[in-house]
């Protein structure tokens, strides 16, 4: 696992880390110089953007499921803490200790996201019947 550290932009330095032997820098390169930079970025943004869709589309079915419930935001809880604590524990066969430890950390913060984003949609009343 490598890091790579950018220059000073805006006051902070950016840190991009390259799994797997993957040298970061040189795909930022081809991504930022590549002929096809608009191509490139076209499919970033657009897989960042169906992601971000699945991510709204969950939250607003969680939401609805949990206003089935008399008390929607103690299911909510209960739920969250369930998801959470199985993020938290998920393994990865066939990968080492340390990135099994990283993805299961990544999991975890994803679901919280995911959690709080679901939160938010319950507090606005998202599945409620007036």
């Amino acid at each position: 696992m490598a890091d790579w550290h950018g220059g000073e932009s805006g006051g902070t330095s950016e840190t991009v880390t390259a799994l797997d032997g993957i040298d970061a820098s040189s795909c930022l390169r081809k991504i930022l110089l590549c002929p096809g930079e608009l191509k490139c970025l076209k499919k970033i943004l657009t897989s960042e953007m169906r992601l971000w869709a699945l991510e709204v589309l969950v939250s607003n079915l969680f939401a609805m499921v949990c206003a089935l419930d008399g008390a929607p935001g103690d299911a909510f809880e209960n739920i969250k803490m369930q998801m959470i604590r199985g993020a938290k524990s998920q393994k990865f066969p066939g990968m080492d200790i340390a990135h099994s430890e990283l993805l299961s950390a990544e999991l975890e913060s994803a679901v919280a996201r995911l959690m709080e984003m679901g939160k938010t949609q319950i507090q606005r009343g998202v599945g409620q019947r007036s």
